[in-house]
């Protein structure tokens, strides 16, 4: 694990050599309870307009690859999110009161009734800075949680 979190900090700073700090609003991995053994990558940035859009999908897949090399296989599935998406107004709420950054660990993670992550490795966090209110966007949380069930 800790050659991991080594590698995703390099992939951070790889990252903010492209883009301002404060438009990395959050980046880390995390370990769902229903499939263990197994990283999603959580990212969301002020360049993200989509969820899951191709070219922010290549442009991480590309970081990823430069220091893990092809084998992506410990990877469960790479989640990219625009700041409006519900998820990622529930993660900040979740994370509001955590020291959460650095490659910080969490472990048992509450995002919502149902949906606890095992754990969660925080490489960015700038949630805090998007001062978002949760409930008050319109989006759709079930379909933003969809690739993780």
């Amino acid at each position: 694990m800790d050659d991991i979190i080594k590698k995703f900090k390099i992939v951070t700073n790889d990252i903010l050599l492209d883009h301002k700090q404060e438009d990395l609003f959050f980046f880390g991995i995390a370990e769902r309870f229903e499939v263990e053994e197994k990283w999603d990558v959580l990212l969301s940035g002020a360049w993200i307009k989509e969820r899951h859009d191709q070219k922010d999908l290549i442009y991480l897949i590309e970081k990823l690859k430069k220091q893990f090399g092809e084998d992506l296989s410990f990877l469960g599935q790479i989640v990219i999110l625009p700041k409006d998406a519900g998820f990622v107004e529930e993660l900040s709420a979740s994370l509001k009161d955590k020291d959460a950054s650095g490659g910080s660990i969490l472990n048992s993670v509450y995002i919502r009734p149902g949906f606890v992550i095992r754990q969660l490795c925080v490489f960015a966090n700038n949630l805090s800075k998007l001062n978002l209110s949760l409930f008050t966007l319109k989006k759709d949380v079930q379909t933003v949680l969809s690739d993780f069930s």
